[in-house]
């Protein structure tokens, strides 16, 4: 029998990664690379990371690439994925909770400009003394398939978690998602703008879903403005925020489909807030559905209806037509405490909602691990909507009760009309 003649390997050039097997070692960074599509970053190289920066490590992205940031440091960094040719289906993963932050130097840590499917996960955010009016993320234009997901966002100064800016995903696409992020910041924690309604609704910011959130003493949790469509604000907790829990300013007459849905606001100044001018052309049925919400320990009030002026004509904030307001959006099955000093702002209890009863939560300790929990065999473990909702009332499930699926609620009304229902209000 012949012998067969072993030929050797062609040469790999200085750098370059050629196929290998690996037994009992870890993969080199760049069989990460062409295997694995992913990038890793470490400040230190000991730590395993390819990139000593983050931005070195987008300008190598490929779309559908996921950058690993393997260590836990902080990077001070302005993050640009722009360019969808490069950028598209980036997923970018803090393993072991790395810093991003804001400085006067360093306006915004994250911008998403026109690029879909972009994960962002697990970083946390600080500001260094940043300058009034920051954001550390901003997302505009096409964010269809974007997902933001246990991020932290801290900063005493008056900044912003996220803005989400004339953000337009069609029907078809995938919704812009946040959940599970944390704010601790001195002015929004998540604001959504859309355009003002000049063109008649045509340009509209739509399909974004914001899912258990927790917002801890922002000025304002969760705010909304413009002309909106297929939102939903579902599962979030908003407690001590300064001026509103979730509240919804200069609303325009085209917008609709807008779903607030299990929430819980405590002990903010209004929990929900309704600010605008002119309202009275604006609040068309069909428009915002309110439900199954836990709104206690108001300090203006619980829900509140400010208006500046009269209809067509600026000045003072007055107060709006409560009724006129739950008459014409879809208020039901809330739990409300009617709390807070400013009664001329209140908005009368709605015929589907209750009069809450603060013994039925186990908790009002933010710090407690059972902060605005209902109790388990409490009216508020069993007083939300049901069907495509949650059986229990606000964003925390009782004890022993698996957490909602906002998926089903998505799937069930991104394309369903709020229903038109003129309900009669109670006097509180």
């Amino acid at each position: 029998v012949g012998l067969v003649r072993l030929r050797r390997p062609p040469a790999v050039a200085a750098g370059a990664e050629g196929p290998r097997c690996y037994r009992g070692s870890p993969p080199s960074p760049g069989w990460d690379a062409v295997v694995n599509k992913r990038l890793t970053v470490s400040k230190d190289p000991k730590a395993g990371g390819r990139f000593r920066t983050i931005g070195a490590a987008l300008k190598a992205a490929q779309p559908g690439r996921t950058i690993h940031v393997l260590d836990g440091e902080t990077y001070a960094e302005s993050l640009r994925l722009d360019r969808p040719e490069l950028h598209q289906g980036v997923r970018l993963v803090a393993v072991k909770d790395a810093t991003l932050t804001i400085s006067k130097d360093i306006g915004t840590a994250i911008v998403i400009d026109d690029v879909p499917d972009v994960h962002i996960q697990g970083f946390r955010f600080k500001g260094q003394e940043p300058v009034r009016g920051s954001t550390f993320v901003r997302i505009r234009k096409n964010a269809a398939g974007v997902v933001l997901s246990d991020l932290d966002f801290q900063a005493a100064e008056p900044v912003t978690g996220i803005t989400i800016e004339n953000v337009a995903v069609a029907e078809s696409g995938n919704p812009l998602l946040v959940r599970k992020c944390k704010f601790r910041v001195g002015f929004d924690g998540i604001s959504v703008v859309g355009p003002g309604g000049n063109d008649g609704g045509k340009s509209v910011t739509s399909g974004i879903r914001l899912e258990d959130n927790r917002c801890m003493g922002c000025l304002r949790g969760i705010h909304l403005e413009g002309t909106l469509a297929d939102i939903m604000i579902a599962g979030n907790v908003a407690a001590n925020c300064l001026q509103e829990g979730i509240g919804i300013a200069n609303l325009s007459a085209a917008t609709r489909r807008v779903l607030i849905l299990n929430n819980s606001l405590h002990h903010c100044a209004f929990g929900f807030r309704v600010w605008g001018e002119s309202p009275d052309n604006k609040l068309s049925l069909g428009k915002i559905e309110f439900r199954a919400i836990i709104c206690s320990e108001g300090q203006h009030v619980d829900i509140g209806y400010v208006q500046l002026g009269r209809p067509g004509v600026k000045g003072d904030p007055t107060p709006g037509d409560g009724l006129v307001l739950i008459d014409r959006w879809l208020f039901a099955d809330n739990w409300r405490d009617l709390s807070g000093m400013s009664r001329l702002y209140l908005v009368p209890l709605a015929k589907g909602d209750k009069k809450l009863d603060l013994n039925d939560l186990e908790s009002r300790e933010w710090s407690d691990v059972n902060f605005l929990r209902p109790r388990l065999k409490s009216s508020l473990a069993t007083g939300g909507a049901g069907g495509d909702l949650p059986d229990y009332a606000g964003a925390v499930p009782p004890d022993g009760v698996q957490a909602w699926d906002w998926d089903k609620t998505w799937t069930a009304r991104k394309t369903k009309t709020v229903p038109q229902k003129t309900a009669p209000a109670e006097k509180p």
